[in-house]
C-alpha cells in the first residue's frame, strides 16, 4: 500500500448533522437540545428561579429585622 492510498479520502459522504448536548440524539442544526431535554431544562430553570426568589425574599426580611433591632438598641 502506497502512502497515497493510505490517506486517500473515502467515497462515503457524511451529511452535516448535530447531536443534543444532553442525550446525544440527532437534531436539526439550529437547535442545541432535543425537545424532551429542552422541556426538562426549562422546568429546572424555572424551579431554580423560584428557589432563588424565595431565598432572596427571606434574606431581605432577615436583614430588615436586624436593622430595626440595631436601630432600636442604639436609641
Amino acid at each position: 500500500m502506497s502512502k497515497f492510498e493510505k490517506y486517500k479520502k473515502s467515497e462515503q459522504r457524511i451529511y452535516p448533522h448535530k447531536h443534543c448536548l444532553k442525550c446525544e440524539k440527532m437534531i436539526t442544526e439550529d437547535k442545541k437540545y432535543c425537545e424532551t431535554c429542552l422541556k426538562i431544562l426549562e422546568q429546572q430553570k424555572l424551579e431554580k428561579e423560584m428557589r432563588g426568589s424565595i431565598f432572596h425574599r427571606f434574606k431581605k426580611k432577615v436583614t430588615r429585622s436586624k436593622k430595626t433591632n440595631i436601630d432600636a438598641n442604639n436609641s
